[in-house]
């Protein structure tokens, strides 16, 4: 296969659209494992801050501030506005990283990528059997194992 870049596509080979799963699958790893934590991070606040709050405690405003992250991309940066945040660095990072995953998976579905894929011609040549000696044994420590293969 071949990247296609434009021009005429000659007589005995196609042409293949595929979407670039690579950004797709690192942006969408990537921003969604990063809102988990911060999900999960909140999820665990009001449980802590119940007793937090009979006691007048300021830790109760900092898990009220902490309740934008349960929005994806834009929420870190929404919760930095609140000077109860506890831990603005990591949030900020939270928040950059977020949208940095999200750009990658939108820039994942939007680029294609076009291949040219060349056809044999004539009738593909017959395959013979094939046969190896590997140094292992499947599921041993030492030993060796005799394949067949193409057969």
């Amino acid at each position: 296969m071949e990247d296609f870049h434009g021009g005429p596509i000659p007589p005995g080979v196609g042409l293949r659209t595929e979407r670039r799963i690579g950004l797709i699958i690192a942006g969408g790893t990537i921003f969604l494992g990063l809102y988990f934590v911060g999900y999960y991070a909140v999820t665990l606040c009001p449980t802590a801050s119940f007793a937090l709050y009979s006691t007048g405690s300021s830790a109760f405003a900092s898990c009220l501030a902490m309740f934008w992250l349960y929005i994806p991309a834009v929420g870190p940066f929404i919760a930095l506005t609140d000077r109860n945040l506890p831990y603005p660095g990591l949030v900020a990072l939270d928040g950059i990283l977020q949208t940095g995953g999200l750009a990658l998976m939108i820039a994942g579905v939007a680029l294609e990528r076009r291949q040219l894929l060349y056809y044999a011609e004539g009738p593909r040549p017959p395959r013979h059997p094939r046969w190896g000696v590997l140094p292992m044994a499947p599921g041993a420590t030492a030993g060796v194992s005799v394949v067949l293969s193409d057969f």
